[in-house]
């Protein structure tokens, strides 16, 4: 897919309730400069029926989504209640370093797991997903990282997924968006004049890393007991739901 940046499946992967199924999950970056080819292959090898976009109103005026015929859009803002994006390009301070992305980016998690607007639209997300009986869905954010990637987290435990396999796609991310970020890292430094002390820390908030969604795990553990009290009790799913997820995306 050259038009996807961090673009892959979550099939294959062996869970304590068996395998995930090819063809079903695919986690991205934005589906803007998508060209015909891979609309085609969309179809006709991965027999896409849904795209499910975290991005806010801002980002999808600025970049929609590239229109598919057949394909269903939903658009569900992930952050729509949160106020602040401490972590967006306006409010980053002259002081900017890894500490600081690191802090900021913890923050967000935080923010994510405990705010009421976010939580129902993971709630939503997997009622989506149980609607989609065949065909795949992709679901994606702007560089298919923060967002996307706790998404990502929510189905791969609800599907019975190890946290170590969970925390691998997760980090999957740096790889898959490296050569993406490098290019943006080129052209914030003609644009801004970052020193090289900023632009490691511009590194740290394009990638993922591992205390941002430890982070997560850690604040639900606090109110709910664990992840998986999060997601029954924080999004409201319910055994039915979590069963039927199971029955549509495993084999």
């Amino acid at each position: 897919m050259s038009g996807l940046v961090n673009f892959r499946e979550l099939g294959g992967l062996k869970t304590a309730y068996g395998t995930i199924r090819r063809n079903r999950l695919f986690r991205s970056g934005e589906l803007v400069e998508v060209g015909k080819e891979d609309i085609n292959s969309l179809i006709r090898d991965h027999q896409l029926k849904m795209i499910v976009d975290f991005r806010d109103k801002k980002e999808v005026g600025l970049r929609p989504d590239v229109t598919i015929s057949g394909v269903e859009y939903c658009h569900i803002d992930i952050m729509k209640s949160i106020k602040e994006n401490k972590t967006s390009l306006d409010n980053i301070s002259a002081d900017l370093n890894i500490t600081l992305a690191d802090r900021g980016m913890q923050d967000i998690y935080k923010g994510i797991t405990l705010d009421s607007g976010s939580r129902q639209g993971y709630h939503d997300f997997i009622i989506k997903l149980n609607e989609i009986t065949q065909g795949s869905t992709i679901f994606h954010c702007f560089a298919g990282k923060d967002r996307t990637g706790i998404g990502a987290a929510i189905v791969l435990t609800i599907l019975g997924a190890d946290k170590d396999d969970i925390f691998e796609d997760y980090l999957q991310t740096n790889k898959s968006r490296e050569a993406a970020n490098n290019l943006i890292l080129e052209a914030i430094e003609i644009e801004k004049g970052f020193n090289s002390e900023q632009l490691e820390g511009m590194r740290r908030l394009l990638s993922v890393h591992e205390s941002y969604l430890e982070t997560m795990y850690y604040t639900a553990k606090e109110i709910y007991g664990d992840f998986e009290g999060y997601i029954r009790e924080g999004l409201s799913i319910t055994e039915k739901d979590a069963e039927l997820l199971r029955s549509l995306y495993l084999e």
